[in-house]
């Protein structure tokens, strides 16, 4: 299935971009380039890294994007609308999370006010919020850019929240399998550890 292989190759662009690998990067977006997948989606993955890599990765990606995909014009530019945003950073949060949301409210704001509402309002409502991917395809990304970068905490959260969302354990493992030659095989160990334990 095409929809299948769309998003392994992106999966693959955000561990590579997760693991800072310039020349791998680039590879990867001619690729994805020349397998026709709709430059909308390469865009959004790319600026879906901030969240998870910084605004130094995310730069430098797209960079490269704008390089490659040099016709590429994103015409759509979101308002900035924060009340707008919390509420379908509420729901998109409720989606991944289910059952635990309230728990994630309570331990997140325990840590820091301030970071539990940037959580909401910046990460489920501004970005995984944004059109050009949906929901189960931004989790995935999401656990891509998390084994790159191995915070293992929230890869459990986002491996639950992937099946919350509608993928199945074939899918994330596909996934995994996918991008072990671009990220380190520790990382990769632990991940299949950690889905059998949840599973």
């Amino acid at each position: 299935m095409k929809s299948n292989v769309d998003i392994i190759e992106l999966c693959k662009l955000a561990t590579l971009i997760a693991g800072k690998r310039k020349s791998g990067i680039e590879k990867s977006l001619r690729k994805i380039k020349s397998m026709g997948i709709n430059s909308q989606k390469v865009y959004e993955v790319i600026l879906q890294t901030y969240l998870f890599c910084g605004f130094p990765a995310t730069i430098e990606a797209m960079k490269l994007f704008r390089l490659i995909f040099d016709n590429y014009n994103d015409k759509r530019k979101a308002k900035y609308e924060v009340k707008r945003f919390y509420m379908k950073g509420i729901r998109n949060c409720k989606k991944v999370y289910k059952k635990n949301f309230d728990k994630l409210q309570n331990n997140i704001s325990k840590i820091s006010e301030d970071l539990n509402l940037w959580m909401i309002v910046e990460g489920y409502g501004k970005v995984l919020g944004r059109k050009g991917l949906n929901l189960k395809e931004r989790e995935l990304i999401n656990i891509s850019l998390l084994i790159g970068n191995y915070y293992e905490h929230q890869l459990i959260s986002h491996l639950k929240g992937s099946l919350n969302t509608g993928s199945d354990i074939d899918i994330l493992y596909t996934i995994i399998n996918a991008i072990e030659p671009v990220t380190s095989k520790r990382n990769i160990n632990k991940i299949k550890h950690l889905l059998k334990v949840i599973l």
